[in-house]
């Protein structure tokens, strides 16, 4: 078995895993296609144990260019997904129409501060989820500092609208945009800059100059491409340029048919985005599409392959069609949890540029 001195030594040849990533955003052919599945894995009690799990599985996948993803970093999420610390589903914290109103008058912050405290959520969330950054930072200097080897974001963040589907539930927030659209236009407005500068703060303090921005109960495919003209998309807009601005890298990911979009998506700045696809989007489609305007990344799904010879095989296909101008990111659709997954089945993400 290497030692993951050498591992690093042999992914860091002849250019770090961080400037092979940065090369993909900037849509330039790095010396080799850079291969990035999204790793997580469940946070023991023992910080200092998950750091030694997250270097075995470097070391077991036979190193990688990223992207792990820091438990911690997950907490920072929870500003976003209203509900306790450990509970598997999201809580309905906006019980009816009048909290459109109590968002605007009191303020994302003041909002989100008060109603959790009320509803026994988080005490205190804001101090809650700056500590979580506050810890990955920990975590960041080893790999990105030292190792240049980049994790995927430092803070979780969600659109405007995407926020709201949350706080309301989307079954009821489907019912506003027609009984109350005026109050959402509205509670988007006031809530997107006073989110935009949480998330750059949580990425200011963790060093991580990434974020994973969701699109989650956000795209034409779940409210139709008029709404999402009129609700999701200018908030949206207002919030990637912000976080660009401040030298945060979005990631925007989705987990549905993202095709719909490609054209909102030209109106950003050109190489300043990486574009997180799943298995809904043809990735191909997709680099042909907009791969000229923004780096692509994903698409591997390990729930589609049955075994760890058709998820290689999947990720040649996408190396020889999509690696040859540069631009492309081969990672996983989702984050992968570590002790939910074989190994063998990750680790043929990672061999497949070793087949070349």
């Amino acid at each position: 078995m290497k030692t993951i001195e050498e591992v690093l030594e042999e992914v860091s040849r002849p250019i770090s895993p961080l400037e092979r990533i940065n090369m993909a955003l900037r849509l330039e052919r790095p010396d080799r296609v850079p291969i990035a599945p999204v790793i997580t894995l469940h946070t023991p009690p023992d910080l200092r144990k998950a750091e030694e799990n997250f270097e075995k599985i470097f070391t077991d996948l036979g190193g990688c260019d990223g992207f792990f993803f820091w438990p911690l970093t997950l907490m920072t999420g929870r500003t976003y997904t209203p509900c306790k610390l450990g509970a598997r589903e999201a809580m309905i914290i906006m019980k009816d129409s009048n909290g459109y109103d109590e968002l605007i008058g009191e303020g994302f912050i003041g909002y989100i501060s008060r109603v959790y405290k009320e509803q026994d959520i988080d005490e205190d969330i804001e101090k809650a989820v700056i500590s979580a950054a506050e810890k990955t930072k920990t975590f960041a200097q080893k790999w990105e500092e030292e190792r240049k080897v980049p994790l995927y974001a430092g803070a979780l963040g969600i659109v405007p609208f995407g926020f709201l589907a949350y706080a309301r539930g989307f079954t009821e927030i489907a019912k506003d945009i027609v009984r109350y659209p005026w109050k959402i236009v509205r509670a988007c407005n006031t809530i997107v800059d006073d989110m935009t500068n949480l998330f750059i703060k949580l990425c200011t303090i963790s060093n991580v100059r990434r974020i994973w921005l969701s699109f989650i109960n956000s795209t034409p495919e779940s409210i139709g491409t008029p709404h999402f003209s009129s609700f999701v998309w200018p908030t949206a807009k207002i919030m990637i340029e912000q976080l660009i601005d401040a030298k945060i890298l979005p990631i925007l990911q989705f987990d549905v048919n993202a095709y719909p979009i490609f054209n909102y998506l030209k109106e950003l700045p050109k190489e300043e985005c990486i574009l997180h696809l799943d298995s809904s989007t043809d990735i191909i489609k997709a680099k042909e599409n907009i791969g000229n305007h923004m780096c692509i990344m994903g698409n591997v799904s390990l729930l589609k392959f049955t075994n760890k010879e058709d998820v290689r095989v999947y990720c040649r296909n996408l190396i020889d069609k999509l690696g040859k101008e540069g631009g492309f990111i081969l990672s996983s659709d989702n984050p992968i949890v570590i002790d939910e997954e074989p190994i063998e089945k990750v680790k043929a993400i990672t061999d497949a540029i070793k087949t070349l």
